[in-house]
């Protein structure tokens, strides 16, 4: 019958953290926010008409259900960065895609207003709704790029890791099964080996426990 020795203490690991920080959510949210903002923010001062918000902008140009539909979009995608734990894939492509789009739409209208001669001239709102799509950017990129956290399980803060016994060396040992014999132990395992016990005893240190048979 072939004895085997149980296996050794591992030591203690640190336990990885999540792969995604609430921070970058954070981020998402609040450039989400801003960009709703902006919407009720003067884009452009024209002469004769004065401030004009973005959701006046689009009154006049019969792009109405483009602007509310952008409003109710950037509050959702706010609600659910702030609602969510961490950063998931699908809030992270979503916030991707508004930033790219807002931003490169607002830098277009930025370039058209300055070639106005004059007439017009870029107010806040518009550097806000790019300021929203930076945000939003780099809370995406950033949460992708999160190093696993290191913290250590609860309970085991400040202690030092258990490192496995050593094994004993090999010779002839008390039997864990029997202690009024002897048995082998070959530095790895028990063995069929056995003798009778002597009166003083083996010496040296005790082996490992064993697994039953």
């Amino acid at each position: 019958m072939e004895w085997q020795k149980s296996a050794p203490n591992a030591s203690v690991s640190a336990v990885p953290g999540q792969g995604h920080s609430k921070t970058g959510a954070r981020f998402i949210g609040s450039g989400a926010v801003l960009l709703a903002i902006s919407f009720f923010l003067p884009w452009v001062q024209v002469v004769l008409l004065g401030n004009v918000t973005f959701i006046q902008l689009a009154n006049l140009s019969n792009h109405e259900s483009l602007a509310w539909g952008g409003l109710v979009l950037s509050l959702a995608l706010a609600l659910w960065a702030f609602g969510s734990s961490r950063t998931g894939g699908l809030l992270r492509i979503a916030a991707l895609i508004v930033a790219c789009y807002v931003g490169f739409n607002a830098i277009d209208f930025i370039r058209e207003i300055n070639t106005a001669d004059g007439l017009a001239n870029v107010e806040i709102g518009a550097y806000a709704a790019i300021a929203s799509g930076v945000l939003m950017f780099i809370g995406a990129i950033s949460s992708s790029h999160v190093a696993p956290s290191t913290a250590s399980p609860p309970g085991t803060a400040g202690q030092a890791p258990v490192s496995p016994a050593p094994s004993p060396l090999p010779g002839w040992y008390i039997d864990p099964s029997l202690p009024s014999q002897l048995r082998w132990w070959d530095g790895t395992s028990w063995t069929d080996s056995t003798a009778v016990q002597p009166i003083d005893g083996p010496s040296g240190p005790p082996p490992p426990p064993i697994d039953s048979p």
